[in-house]
């Protein structure tokens, strides 16, 4: 249940909210139902952080301005403030949500024609290479020096994951902003539903980041389980936005045929990045013995 006839009941009588006040509520509290529902959650008090974090998501993909974004927000908030009040739910998943201006900048480069964005984006591997070059110099120098097993083990994982950011740095830099280029040169653009597709999977990825370094800091074993977890959503999410692109292609849609291998390989490319990212959960999953030696059947 969500209780909205109780809610409008509140904001009019209680509050006394002007009618297109209460429009604005409605229609922005409503958008919160229908995603939920398209969810398969029939509960307000179902709803966790992670649904509403995604239901902001879901409102940038629908192309509302920042402004529109933080109203909606607030009247969610609002929502759930009155739900408790009510004692119609037993914690508010709303105070969880960020406002727009804390979200992580969009690919721009590979949305804009903008040579001068993309030099910027190649010039910041140089940087992640000088510093994989310092930490590896001084963990070599560190291991001259006598270490224990926990130690010494710590050091290799430390080595292990700036590699992969290394990696991460090489493919953003050889690879996606290759794919920017040959867009720009040849004046390409994606279609609005493609690119919402890519943002979407760039906004999961830079979530997946902070999971992998809050992992590798924490050597926590649940949070290990959960970034793993994420390598097979992620892949799924990819095949699910390349079914997307190739069921516009199947209807002729002119912007899709003329980005079609761009937009392909920028997924492919997203999930070697996940991919690399996910690779810190293995040591510590390893170490508690929640990993199979094995993914192979046995042989008959």
């Amino acid at each position: 249940m969500f209780h909205l006839e109780r809610f409008r009941d509140y904001l009019e009588f209680e509050r006394g909210l002007s009618p297109r006040t209460l429009d604005a509520y409605r229609r922005d509290v409503g958008r919160l139902v229908e995603f939920l529902e398209a969810r398969g959650i029939r509960r307000a008090d179902a709803a966790g952080g992670t649904d509403l974090r995604e239901f902001v998501y879901h409102l940038k993909d629908l192309g509302l301005q920042p402004s529109s974004i933080r109203r909606g927000l607030s009247a969610v908030r609002t929502y759930y403030g009155f739900l408790l009040a009510e004692g119609l739910a037993d914690a508010d998943p709303s105070e969880q949500l960020e406002s727009p201006q804390t979200w992580r900048r969009l690919p721009d480069v590979l949305r804009l024609d903008d040579e001068r964005l993309l030099q910027d984006v190649v010039k910041m591997d140089d940087t992640v290479d000088s510093l994989h070059q310092a930490i590896k110099f001084y963990l070599t120098d560190v291991s001259r020096e006598p270490m224990n097993d926990k130690d010494s083990r710590r050091a290799q994982e430390i080595l292990s994951f700036t590699i992969n950011l290394e990696h991460i740095g090489d493919i953003v830099d050889k690879n996606l902003m290759e794919l920017a280029a040959k867009k720009i040169r040849n004046k390409l653009h994606f279609s609005d539903e493609g690119f919402v597709e890519i943002a979407s999977l760039h906004r999961r990825l830079m979530d997946n980041f902070k999971l992998a370094v809050a992992v590798f800091m924490s050597d926590d074993v649940e949070m290990a389980r959960r970034l793993l977890t994420e390598k097979a959503r992620f892949r799924q999410l990819e095949l699910d936005a390349a079914e997307s692109h190739l069921a516009r292609l199947r209807v002729n849609r002119l912007e899709s045929i003329d980005t079609s291998s761009i937009h392909l390989d920028i997924l492919n490319e997203f999930r070697r990045i996940n991919s690399h990212l996910t690779s810190s959960a293995y040591p510590i999953l390893e170490r508690a013995g929640e990993l199979f030696t094995s993914r192979l059947k046995p042989s008959a």
